[in-house]
């Protein structure tokens, strides 16, 4: 029951937030510039270099997490040290 109401009122506000956008778009005229000739590859070299990062990133991490590598400057110092 209470999933129904979750659903619904996700339905309810998803459909309140589209309305406007509904009603700007059956306005008359557009003023959005035209899209160049060569948009579409510069999105996708975006959207590819973007993936790209965020594999070489994912990999980055895998690794420091498989080879137990951390950084600890921000753990507290050892009482072993000496004060040093």
């Amino acid at each position: 029951m209470r999933v129904r109401q979750r659903i619904g009122g996700l339905a309810a506000g998803f459909l309140g937030a589209m309305l406007p956008m509904a009603v700007r778009a059956a306005e008359e005229g557009s003023r959005a510039l035209p899209q160049s000739a060569g948009s579409t590859t510069a999105i996708l070299a975006t959207l590819g270099a973007v993936a790209l990062l965020f594999t070489v990133c994912a990999l980055g991490w895998l690794y420091e997490q498989q080879r137990g590598l951390r950084w600890r400057f921000q753990d507290p110092d050892s009482p072993t040290d000496g004060g040093h």
